[in-house]
């Protein structure tokens, strides 16, 4: 996620007055090995809107599953206080990592028998304050929303969430149970505005070995691309500040020789009128 887009939702969040959002994301393994998904979305940024714009929304709709296997439902969201959208569909799980800017609505499921959820948010290091605050203020906005992921038929027994920052970082996840369905609560700052991946384990250990070394050379490649970008970025005002020093030295250069004939012209001028006077 850029600059623009953190002020966009900054922005989104003090015109709506939309200060938090919440979003369930069930998920349900059948005996086919397939899963049962429920993905809901609510927010008081859609009261106000119709039917058609939240099924037309672009966060909404690039986000939806596009496996043609599965058969999408969709149901709209409205009472007194809020209005959302909640999809419910079938599929089976992914078998590996994805690249996708996409939300993970279809988790990863490894050979240790864990559920991965990747969200790829990652943001760019700048040396611009405006950026940094920007992004910081954002994250403090966004942090009191919860994205509460829930799993049914299984007992998760362990969950941990890894943040790419400047580096890796690791939070273990609690989980807590609600009849026969338990959740973990994520805190929303560390999924939408950064590059994080959550694990979620049937067993007393998390295995994120792969993972982490997944999102370790992930962020190396990215912070390639950034020194890179950043040495095309000084080399260019370089070029420029070269161009401008050149530029401003034949400009001297010019009005020296200026100066010099008018200097000329003047003594010029001034002895031929003192032969005038002489003669």
């Amino acid at each position: 996620m850029n600059k623009a887009c953190i002020i966009l939702i900054i922005s989104l969040l003090f015109t709506t007055g939309c200060f938090d959002f919440d979003i369930v994301h069930y998920i349900e393994p059948k005996k086919d090995k397939s899963l049962f998904i429920k993905f809901r979305v609510t927010s008081i940024y859609f009261k106000d809107q119709t039917s058609k714009n939240i099924f037309a929304n672009d966060i909404i709709k690039a986000n939806i599953p596009d496996d043609k296997n599965s058969k999408v439902t969709y149901q709209l969201i409205q009472n007194d206080l809020t209005a959302g959208l909640e999809i419910t569909f079938s599929a089976k799980p992914q078998t590996t990592y994805s690249n996708s800017d996409k939300l993970p609505i279809i988790p990863c499921y490894d050979k240790y028998n864990q559920y991965i959820l990747i969200f790829h948010n990652y943001q760019q290091s700048n040396s611009n304050n405006d950026l940094f605050d920007s992004q910081q203020i954002a994250e403090g906005i966004v942090s009191s929303s919860k994205y509460r992921l829930a799993f049914g038929n299984i007992i998760p027994k362990k969950a941990l969430i890894i943040v790419n920052r400047d580096q890796p970082e690791k939070f273990n996840l609690s989980i807590y149970q609600i009849g026969n369905v338990y959740f973990i609560d994520i805190p929303m700052n560390l999924i939408l505005i950064n590059e994080s991946a959550v694990i979620v384990s049937s067993t007393n250990t998390v295995n994120d070995s792969e993972i982490s070394n997944y999102l370790s050379k992930l962020l190396a490649k990215r912070k390639e691309k950034e020194n890179k970008y950043q040495e095309q970025l000084n080399k260019n005002e370089n070029d420029d500040t070269d161009e401008y020093n050149n530029d401003d030295n034949t400009q001297s250069e010019e009005q020296l020789d200026n100066n010099y004939n008018e200097d000329e012209n003047e003594n010029n001028q001034t002895d031929s009128s003192t032969d005038t006077i002489e003669k």
